[in-house]
């Protein structure tokens, strides 16, 4: 009878190692494909933002669209500025900030930015911004 409670007891075990394996490929699987991609497009409008609100703020009226600024910049410049942002994100930040692209807030986004991101931060996205107006 021994035997078949050992037995019986290896089988739960292997049951719950399972089930544990099951539960962490789920939540790296979560991250990957949600969570991160979340992150990175919340990112990529909020960089687009900043180029808005910096031509908002330019006078020398180049017409240029942040579209435009956006799609000419070289991808190591996009995947700066983009890991930048996402440094200072987590799960409540990419709420707020999204809801402040949704509604057009160029204020709330421009105080998230003064909260966020320390001076050289924002000096660096200015250089890079000023070498495609």
């Amino acid at each position: 009878m021994s035997r078949n409670r050992r037995k019986n007891g290896n089988k739960w075990m292997v049951v719950l190692v399972c089930v544990v394996i099951v539960i962490a490929v789920l939540g790296i699987l979560f991250k990957v494909l949600i969570y991160d991609t979340a992150k990175e497009k919340v990112a990529e409008k909020i960089v687009q933002k900043m180029i808005e609100t910096e031509l908002a703020n330019d006078e020398s009226g180049t017409g240029q669209e942040a579209q435009e600024i956006y799609d000419s910049m070289t991808q190591e410049e996009k995947d700066s500025l983009n890991r930048m942002v996402e440094d200072k994100m987590d799960t409540k930040t990419i709420k707020e900030v999204k809801e402040y692209v949704e509604a057009g807030d160029r204020e709330g986004l421009k105080a998230y930015v003064k909260e966020s991101f320390s001076d050289s931060d924002i000096q660096e996205m200015r250089e890079i911004y000023e070498k495609y107006k």
